[in-house]
Parts: structure tokens; C-alpha cells; sequence
């Protein structure tokens, strides 16, 4: 699809995501020149960093106990069915293998993105 399509199909969606979203960035602007104008802006900087540095491990492990919680829920699901021949059950340890590794819905968000873009 081209972009000019998926702008007609979609409008309303973007709409309402820019309506959602102006205020929000204004406040971050005028937020910005307030603190500018105070003086303020290293604070704000300082404990903006600080609280990226204390989110990273946390997301760490949020992602690790939802990875954990749906392993949990998938029970016998998530593993290879005993009537498998060896090759595949080492490619369903493989698959699992990779979806460990990969973020979930982010990752899938992202790959659908660009389908979507066209990248």
C-alpha cells in the first residue's frame, strides 16, 4: 500500500493520535522554555537521566517476567510434542530460543511498521 492510501484508510486514527498528542508535545515545549528561562534545564536534564537509568533494568526485568508468566501459561504448549522427530524438536528450541531473545509485541509492532511504510 502507498502511503497516500493508508492515509485515506486510516485518517481518523491519525486524527485522534494528533489530537492526543499536540497538547502533550506543547507542554514539553513551553515545559522547556520555562526551565530555560529559570535556569532550571540541568536539573531537568540530571533527573531525566537518572530515572532512564533506573527504567533500563527495570524494563529488563518486566520483560523477563512476562517471558517467564506466558512460558507458565503455555505449559505443554510450549513444548515440542513427543511425536517429533529429533530435527524438529531442535528447530522448536531454536524458535524458542529466538523468541527469548526478541522483545515481543515491540519487535512485532516494529516489523509490521515497516511492512506498512514500505521499508
Amino acid at each position: 500500500m502507498k502511503t497516500n492510501d493508508l492515509f485515506r484508510r486510516y485518517w481518523r486514527e491519525v486524527l485522534l493520535s494528533l489530537t492526543l498528542a499536540l497538547p502533550w508535545l506543547s507542554l514539553v515545549v513551553l515545559g522547556s522554555v520555562w526551565l530555560w528561562q529559570r535556569g532550571l534545564g540541568w536539573v531537568w536534564s540530571l533527573a531525566a537521566a537518572m530515572l532512564g537509568l533506573l527504567a533500563w533494568p527495570l524494563s529488563r526485568s518486566v520483560r523477563q517476567g512476562a517471558k517467564a508468566e506466558a512460558r507458565l501459561a503455555l505449559t505443554d504448549r510450549a513444548e515440542p510434542s513427543r511425536g517429533w522427530n529429533p530435527g524438529e524438536q531442535e528447530a522448536w528450541t531454536a524458535v524458542l530460543k529466538i523468541a527469548d531473545r526478541k522483545s515481543g509485541v515491540l519487535s512485532a509492532l516494529c516489523r509490521q511498521a515497516k511492512v506498512w511504510l514500505g521499508i
